[in-house]
């Protein structure tokens, strides 16, 4: 509203109030997709294929045994527990704006006060 009231007196002005509407535009869409981006999550379909992977990788080293079972289940173990870190990151980072590793709006804030 501020920009398309602006007071002009010749071509060049018409011009750069255009330009700063335009990018005000941009602005806006960029912030609707940046907002449509944060309400969406990692899809069932990507979770189903995680948990399957996850599995197929503790199943495969079960059919090969070892010599020594206490150093196989030692591997094992730890590879479900790494298993187990990475999905429990991706349930935490599917959402950037809530959870455990939320992105606060202290960068917004920053953009916000140098604008005012």
């Amino acid at each position: 509203e501020a920009i398309s009231n602006a007071k002009t007196t010749g071509s060049w002005q018409d011009s750069r109030r255009a330009e700063a509407s335009t990018e005000l535009q941009s602005i806006y869409e960029d912030r609707q997709q940046r907002l449509t981006d944060a309400s969406t999550t990692v899809s069932a379909v990507i979770w189903f294929a995680l948990a399957i992977g996850s599995l197929l990788s503790l199943g495969l080293p079960l059919l090969f045994g070892g010599p020594k079972i206490r150093a196989h289940i030692i591997i094992v173990s730890t590879l479900a527990a790494t298993l187990a870190v990475l999905l429990y990151a991706i349930y935490q980072l599917q959402n950037p704006f809530a959870g455990g590793a939320a992105i606060g709006p202290d960068a917004f804030r920053s953009a916000l006060g140098r604008l005012q």
